[in-house]
């Protein structure tokens, strides 16, 4: 069993001694540990036609593909481990970015964000292991608006139009929802599992029916329409996180040509001088240095914070910045310009006379075990949001068919955080939220999550 850890975890604080069951989970467990390891990479070869630096959700698919083709080498580096049962149970994501596999960056002071939190700052999860931000996130499966895509086409971009990358969204995809089999936005024979959870409470219903008496219809957030109310489409596997590690990468592992290196530091690109291109990497392993070189290609997917603090290590960037820091600059561009995170508020809590889920009655044995057993249960849910809506705000200055605002439905919310993993994900101090919710925490409550999905400025759409 793979998540015999999590129940190992539960029957102590329950005080149950049931130790027979127990080591015949730990012995299953282990051996899914071991049928499943990624093996790692000590010995390099000298040149690979191919080095992808970081196993994030990206580098993982660029991977598998690359080493379909049997002729050509490839080195996936990777600056974190693999995944264990930890990163599995979607509930409990904000639970899984306070572990080794979030870098746990936290943002600049800012004059109109954060203000709240502790510092003054926000935290900036970013994923770290094979499989990166996709072992951390709360799996929501958006593809967003074809209208950017389009707009990134025209901006002199080549095969970036939402209908030349709808075929590899597809190819990708193994959609796990009947209704959705036979959709033409979709796919049923590709890695990444898309599904819904089996868990529905009195509080989707209610959501979805608001919807509907607003004059929203329920949308299928990654078919023809983005704007309306939708059920969470989750990335998603049997009621487990399927990560893209677990997609793209376990399933490749015996191939011959592919090596996959963990815990490999990549400090610099190496740049030709004269034709200014990528020709290996220099990193670090088990305290021991290494060059290598590639043939092909470097192929940078280290996310958006390590891909630009590469390039400017590797002497690409702005020149200001980089002598600032006695790196010699063999490129003036603006590396890491223009980088944008969601605007959001979290906190809006509304009693409710039904049953929601919290912190205390999460720990009641029967959905434990449903959920260990059967992948069934609230602890499917994917980060606690059941459900979400793409609106047009009455100001908006967008096309009528372009959201500006997303609601996400919490199946709980801040008050039932007892166990303070919400609020350590986001930074709120104890002191803020015994003052908001102290008094809240007895009574049956959901939130709401508010998030601008787009702004305008100069005249020029910006989407988060």
């Amino acid at each position: 069993m793979r998540f015999c850890g999590v129940l190992i975890i539960c029957l102590w604080s329950f005080q149950v001694t049931w130790s027979q069951l127990l080591v015949d989970l730990a012995r299953d467990f282990e051996t899914s540990l071991l049928n499943n390891r990624i093996p790692d990479t000590t010995r390099f070869l000298p040149e690979y036609d191919f080095i992808i630096v970081g196993a994030g959700s990206a580098g993982c698919v660029m991977a598998n593909r690359l080493s379909e083709i049997s002729s050509v080498s490839v080195l996936l580096l990777e600056a974190g481990d693999q995944e264990t049962f930890i990163s599995d149970v979607p509930l409990t994501a904000a639970l899984t970015q306070m572990t080794r596999y979030n870098w746990g960056y936290k943002a600049e002071p800012t004059e109109h964000a954060c203000q709240g939190l502790k510092g003054g700052v926000c935290n900036w999860p970013k994923g770290r292991g094979v499989g990166g931000t996709s072992l951390i996130n709360f799996m929501l499966y958006t593809r967003g608006h074809r209208r950017d895509y389009d707009e990134w086409a025209a901006a002199n971009n080549s095969g970036w139009s939402y209908d030349e990358l709808l075929p590899y969204f597809r190819k990708s995809e193994r959609i796990g929802i009947p209704e959705l089999y036979k959709s033409p936005y979709h796919g049923r024979n590709g890695q990444l599992d898309v599904q819904y959870t089996d868990y529905r409470s009195q509080l989707l219903k209610a959501f979805l029916k608001s919807g509907r008496e607003m004059g929203y219809e329920i949308t299928d957030p990654n078919g023809e329409h983005l704007i309306g109310f939708a059920r969470s489409q989750a990335t998603i596997r049997n009621g487990r996180r399927c990560s893209t590690s677990k997609a793209f990468i376990q399933p490749v592992v015996h191939r011959k040509n592919i090596h996959i290196s963990m815990k490999s530091w990549v400090t610099r690109l190496i740049i030709d001088p004269i034709t200014k291109t990528a020709t290996g990497v220099k990193f670090v392993k088990q305290r021991k240095r290494y060059t290598v070189r590639a043939r092909k290609e470097v192929i940078l997917s280290a996310g958006t914070i390590a891909s630009p603090q590469l390039l400017m290590l590797s002497g690409i960037g702005p020149a200001e910045h980089l002598r600032e820091h006695n790196i010699t600059v063999r490129q003036d561009l603006p590396v890491g310009y223009n980088l944008q995170d969601h605007i959001t508020l979290n906190g809006l809590v509304f009693v409710v006379n039904d049953s929601t889920v919290n912190d205390a009655r999460l720990l009641n044995p029967s959905d434990i075990f449903r959920y260990i057993f059967a992948g069934q249960g609230p602890y499917t849910i994917p980060g606690g949001a059941e459900a979400f809506a793409f609106v047009r705000t009455p100001s908006s200055k967008f096309a009528k068919d372009y959201p500006d605002m997303e609601l996400v439905l919490g199946a709980g919310s801040l008050s039932g955080d007892r166990f303070g993993t919400m609020r350590n994900l986001l930074g709120i101090t104890d002191e803020f939220y015994d003052y908001m919710f102290g008094d809240l925490q007895s009574k049956e409550t959901f939130g709401l999550g508010s998030s601008v999905t787009a702004t305008q400025k100069s005249g020029q759409n910006i989407v988060a």
